[in-house]
């Protein structure tokens, strides 16, 4: 089996560029740190990464034209995320943070895998990277089930392990000021990513109901 290794130095290199952008999947990855500590920060990035292999996975079945994507279809899926985006950023805008590990909600402990889920199957950024610059790396192999195999597992694996150190970083954090400021602009952050998302799908959304 030949492997162009300068494609899959240009796939990691990708890779660690897009996850290294600040997009609502990093921001709430540091901010469930910030407030939960590294556990919630790792079940925050099992529920993005989940999302990204569905993403993946929907990718490679366009690729081998297994179905089409309807056109209306991403307008959808990021208008609704954009709407939990909403939803959650003003949540957490509202939200104080306290570091003592009395204070942790067990309810909020529980949603934390479910939100990571739902914002990385919804983030705009994720679905244009998967649909559209994925399949260029698609020849690293002269096997397309090798090739599928092999940038899947590059991509869990960056995908873990650059979230982790996000979320090793934000759990350092031990001042409840320093935290709340942090927990304020990562719900401002999100708020104003689910108002682009909303502004920019909306119009399709519309134009498709009525």
């Amino acid at each position: 089996m030949l492997i162009d290794y300068t494609l899959i130095l240009l796939y990691v290199s990708s890779i660690v560029v897009f996850l290294g952008t600040p997009g609502p999947v990093a921001v709430l990855v540091a901010n469930s740190s910030v407030n939960g500590g590294i556990s919630a920060g790792m079940k925050t990035i099992i529920g993005t990464n989940l999302a990204s292999i569905i993403l993946i996975s929907v990718s490679f079945l366009m690729i081998n034209g297994i179905f089409s994507a309807n056109d209306h279809a991403l307008s959808f899926l990021t208008f609704f995320g954009a709407l939990y985006l909403i939803y959650f950023s003003i949540d957490t805008l509202k939200s104080k943070v306290n570091l003592s590990k009395e204070s942790v909600d067990k309810n909020k402990s529980k949603s934390w895998l479910r939100s990571g889920f739902l914002i990385g199957i919804s983030n705009p950024k994720d679905i244009l990277f998967f649909i559209a610059f994925f399949p260029a790396f698609f020849n690293v192999t002269d096997n397309k089930t090798a090739s599928m195999f092999l940038l899947l597992t590059i991509w869990v694996i960056l995908d873990y392990a650059l979230l982790f150190l996000l979320s090793f970083f934000f759990t350092k954090v031990s001042k409840e000021n320093t935290a709340n400021k942090i927990n304020k602009c990562s719900g401002s952050i999100l708020l104003l990513i689910a108002c682009f998302a909303l502004y920019t799908s909306a119009p399709e959304v519309f134009q498709v109901l009525a």
